[in-house]
């Protein structure tokens, strides 16, 4: 199934639904705020910071929700943005882009990706120019040495995917903000943000601690901090000075697998629900948390810098699967540069840092050429040296994607999905856009809005659509014999009934997934629909078929008892030779009775021999 990694690994039959009995997840974060709720009783409201809304975390997603409430705010509202990391690079830079291709991480951007940038004046003239278009894509099999090109038609995308470096795409963002939002957003760097108070006020705002990172891990780059510290439950900076902050509007966590906030949040559901009596508990709403799934399936990667031919088209997708592994490259420029990701099983001897560069040499050679001969021996040796990068693993955030009257959580923070099938960062930019159209819902004619009911409005609408999301993601990356039945059957049988009935049966997942008018919760359910009556139509079409070869079988069997009673030696012939004929059959199924088999009298000397004893009774009479 990862030869469908596509675009996309560079930013997806459901098996039972989790329980919602609450019980503590194992590796839930004690990170929290400095100070409790009673020491903040105990500070005067004039000692403490007020803000208009404060966005958490400053990837693509917070970074464009930040953009999306200075549009949807009143002019004399601020937005502050706080992210632990240090300030993107310059995104117009060349000499940081095309110097290493494979130290970035790329993102396809589809259809609900362009649209919510679109939708807020980021996408025309901003990201876009940034971009490499891909129109297509050129497969390799195991064994196939010329690899097979397929263009995309306006039927199966309607825009083409955009390509580009996810740190490139906040580097366009942020510089956006720079030249358009001065004033009223306020970046902040080298910080994190820590909730202390989801009611405070009696629900009125929420209060929260600003915690400055040391400089120890905030001049890394976005890369190195994934690398290193990709198997920690959470990516923390160490913390010195801190600060209360009182928002009275919106606070939106967007800050990824962090989930300083969503953490908090399941701490403090924790706490209520525990407090509970067992009966409260059954009737209490169920509480919030992090469905955190094991990964069963795990993927590791090490990245490659490539320079394709002259003659290969700039404009594709370049993927080869093999027995071993899967190769995916991506154009990182419009020059001909790509990043091509080794995909491997965690437990391969290659997915190890400083492994043999002869031995990943012979790897590739073995099983892509057409890639090893783009690569040379010292860029093999750089590769084989460093370590592994890790995929992150499924999870969701539920039932409801809110706490209190003021926050809310959106994006990688509240589903979190492998990057096969470039639904990562478009759904997170997607939520961005329908907490727009929330608050839109709910905005008076002075712009002011009520945000306990913008809160709840978002969760209503996307909760259900995240919890589809990674489930059917989830599904199809399923290993072995069960990714048979969760992915490579539903796509061959959605396939074919699409070909054939295309006004009752909708296209495969994958490409459903893909389409904005449809949510994610609506394809898991159509999807459900048509699998039912597609397992209705085959069952009746097997049971036609089963009575029709009956009916069949008989009539033979009555024809030949007919022609057995109209002659003697017919009577035993026929049956002889079919008893011969299912003896054989059944000898051949085994080695051993495959050899015995050639002592068995032949079938024509069975007929014969039967028809000699039916002679001699006949004269005996």
């Amino acid at each position: 199934m990862h030869r469908f990694l596509g675009f996309i690994l560079f930013q997806p039959l459901l098996q039972g639904t989790p329980s919602w009995s609450f019980s503590p997840p194992k590796n839930l974060s004690t990170r929290k705020a400095t100070v409790s709720i009673q020491a903040v009783n105990d500070v005067s409201n004039e000692s403490v910071e007020t803000t208009d809304a404060v966005v958490c975390g400053g990837g693509p997603a917070g970074l464009l929700t930040a953009i999306m409430l200075a549009e949807k705010l009143p002019p004399s509202r601020k937005i502050r943005l706080y992210d632990r990391l240090s300030a993107p690079p310059d995104a117009d830079d060349d000499r940081i882009w095309d110097n290493d291709v494979a130290r970035f991480y790329l993102i396809g951007l589809g259809g609900r990706g362009q649209s919510a940038l679109q939708e807020f004046g980021a996408w025309e003239g901003v990201v876009k120019d940034r971009c490499v278009s891909v129109v297509g894509r050129r497969d390799w099999q195991p064994g196939d040495r010329e690899g097979t090109e397929r263009i995309f038609t306006k039927a199966e995308k309607r825009v083409p995917t955009e390509v580009l470096a996810r740190d490139k795409l906040v580097g366009v963002l942020h510089q956006h903000i720079l030249d358009k939002y001065k004033g009223r957003i306020e970046l902040n760097y080298g910080f994190e943000v820590h909730p202390v108070d989801f009611n405070h006020e009696n629900g009125k705002s929420v209060l929260v601690e600003i915690a400055q990172c040391t400089s120890e891990l905030v001049p890394l780059n976005r890369l190195e901090v994934k690398t290193s510290l990709e198997n920690q439950e959470e990516i923390l900076c160490s913390t010195e000075d801190t600060k209360l902050l009182k928002v009275n509007g919106l606070l939106v966590a967007a800050d990824g697998t962090v989930r300083t906030v969503a953490n908090a949040m399941e701490r403090e559901d924790r706490k209520r629900f525990d407090s509970l009596h067992p009966i409260q508990k059954v009737f209490s709403p169920k509480p919030f948390r992090v469905k955190r799934y094991e990964d069963d399936n795990q993927r590791v990667y090490k990245s490659f810098p490539i320079n394709v031919p002259k003659d290969w088209r700039f404009d594709l997708n370049y993927s080869a699967r093999a027995k071993r592994a899967t190769f995916d490259a991506l154009p990182a420029n419009r020059k001909g540069n790509y990043c091509g990701l080794l995909l491997l099983k965690k437990d391969d001897p290659l997915a190890v840092e400083n492994n043999d560069p002869k031995e990943l040499r012979a790897m590739m050679d073995n099983s892509f050429p057409y890639f090893s001969k783009l690569i040379d021996d010292e860029t093999m040796a750089t590769v084989a040296k460093k370590p592994v990068s890790y995929l992150p693993s499924f999870r969701y955030a539920g039932p409801r994607l809110f706490q209190g009257n003021n926050c809310v959580i959106l994006g990688d923070c509240v589903h979190t999905v492998k990057p096969y099938f470039g639904l990562g960062a478009n759904s997170a930019l997607e939520d961005v856009r329908i907490l727009g159209q929330a608050i839109d819902k709910h905005k008076d004619e002075n712009g002011e809005f009520d945000t306990a009911k913008v809160v709840r409005e978002f969760s209503k609408r996307r909760a259900k659509d995240s919890k589809a999301l990674v489930r059917v993601s989830r599904d199809l990356d399923r290993p072995g014999k069960l990714g048979v039945f969760t992915f490579l059957i539903p796509i061959i049988l959605d396939s074919i009934f699409n070909k054939f009935l295309p006004a009752i049966f909708t296209p495969n997942i994958i490409n459903m997934l893909q389409r904005e008018g449809w949510t994610f919760s609506g394809v898991a359910r159509r999807k459900r629909l048509e699998r039912i009556v597609q397992i209705a139509m085959l069952t009746s079409g097997f049971y036609l078929a089963g009575k029709v070869a009956t009916r069949a079988i008989l009539w033979t069997a009555t024809k030949l008892f007919a022609v057995c009673q109209r002659s003697a030696a017919a009577r035993y012939a026929i049956p002889a030779a079919a008893l011969s004929f299912v003896g054989t059959f059944l000898a051949s199924r085994s080695n051993k009775t495959r050899e015995s088999s050639k002592d068995l009298p032949a079938v024509a000397d069975v007929i014969t021999k039967f028809s000699k004893k039916s002679e001699e009774k006949q004269v005996t009479k």
